[in-house]
C-alpha cells in the first residue's frame, strides 16, 4: 500500500508508487550490489537517481530474500555507478476504460560519469504491437522524448524503450532487452531480460 502526497502533481499519479527513497540489493551475473534509488518530484517531472555499490556477501541468502534480509548479509566494497533519469508524463487520460498515461523516461549522463544517455517511453494500457505501443503512438512519443527537461542541449537520448504499465507494474522493451518493474509486498522489484534470459534483478524497500 502507498499514499499519494497531497501536493503531488496530477500528471505524476500513475507513477506515484515510485516516489520516495528505496534501498536494497541487485544481482547481475556473479556480482551482487547494494542499490539505492531515489524518486523525487520536481514540478511535473520525477527525477530518479540510482546509486550502485559493489558488495561482498557475508552470508548466503536466496534470490527470493526481502531487501532487509539481503542487506543484512551484504558488505559494501565500493561505489560503482550513479545514474540520473527524468520521468515525464507526456499525456494523461482518465476515461471509462481506466487511467492511461504516456510516459517519457530519459537517463541523462552527467559529465564523465559512468552510464549512458538513453530514453524510454511507456504507454499505459496501449494495444500490444511494438512493445505494447502502436506504431503511430510510438512515432509521436519518440519525438516528444527527444527533449529532456532540465538537461543540457548536447545531451541526447541514445535510444528509446517502449512498453506498458498498469497500476504498480511497468514493462519496457528495447531491441532484445526487456525491463519489468513492480511492487510486491510493499517492495520495489525490477528485472531485466535479454533475449528472454534474465541478466539482472533487484529488490528494494523504503
Amino acid at each position: 500500500m502507498f499514499t499519494i502526497e497531497a501536493d503531488l502533481p496530477r500528471p505524476l499519479y500513475p507513477i506515484a508508487w515510485l516516489v520516495g527513497q528505496w534501498r536494497g540489493f541487485e544481482v547481475a551475473g556473479a556480482n551482487t550490489f547494494v542499490q539505492e534509488i531515489g524518486f523525487v518530484p520536481e514540478g511535473d517531472l520525477l527525477r530518479q537517481t540510482t546509486t550502485r555499490y559493489l558488495a561482498r556477501r557475508t552470508r548466503n541468502f536466496p534470490i527470493t530474500a526481502t531487501a532487509a534480509e539481503a542487506l543484512a548479509g551484504l558488505e559494501v566494497v565500493e561505489k560503482t555507478s550513479v545514474e540520473n533519469s527524468v520521468w515525464q508524463v507526456v499525456r494523461f487520460t482518465d476515461a471509462d476504460g481506466g487511467a492511461k498515461s504516456d510516459l517519457a523516461v530519459t537517463e541523462v549522463e552527467e559529465g564523465g560519469a559512468r552510464g549512458k544517455s538513453q530514453g524510454a517511453v511507456m504507454d499505459i494500457g496501449a494495444d500490444a504491437t511494438s512493445g505494447g505501443v502502436s506504431e503511430e503512438a510510438s512515432g509521436a512519443l519518440r519525438e516528444k522524448s527527444q527533449a529532456v527537461p532540465g538537461a543540457e542541449p548536447q545531451r541526447k537520448p541514445a535510444g528509446i524503450w517502449l512498453g506498458q504499465g498498469q497500476g504498480p507494474r511497468i514493462q519496457l522493451k528495447r531491441d532484445q532487452r526487456e525491463r519489468f518493474y513492480g511492487m510486491v509486498g510493499g517492495e520495489l522489484m525490477w528485472l531485466e531480460e535479454c533475449g528472454g534470459k534474465a541478466v539482472r534483478s533487484a529488490r528494494l524497500a523504503k
